[in-house]
């Protein structure tokens, strides 16, 4: 999956599915270390990109489970995932209709 921008941070899949990491936006020089928000191994994706949304990131699986993560900090957020689900369901009927927008309520 590719990388998203939720506010001021970076989430960047990686790892063919098994990592994600948050990293702050902006700064000069080698901001390596100081930027690192968070590291991941219990989430990511491979091939679909998470989708960001009401400042959640949504991550559609490669195996079909849907996590709900606030970008900062960390956590995923089981109450969210109804909302998740309706999210990737908009998103896939679009892309199965051949549209190219999601409405988001």
């Amino acid at each position: 999956g590719s990388q998203v921008v939720a506010g001021d941070v970076a989430v960047v899949p990686y790892g063919r599915g098994t990592h994600m990491k948050g990293i702050r936006m902006g700064g000069n020089g080698d901001v390596t270390e100081s930027h690192l928000l968070w590291a991941r191994t219990d989430t990511g994706c491979f091939v679909p990109s998470p989708a960001v949304a009401h400042s959640k990131v949504y991550v559609l699986r490669d195996r079909g489970e849907v996590h709900c993560i606030d970008p900062k900090p960390p956590s995923v957020d089981g109450s969210e995932g109804r909302k998740a689900v309706e999210l990737i369901t908009a998103i896939y009927e679009s892309i199965r209709e051949g549209g190219s927008k999601v409405p988001l309520r």
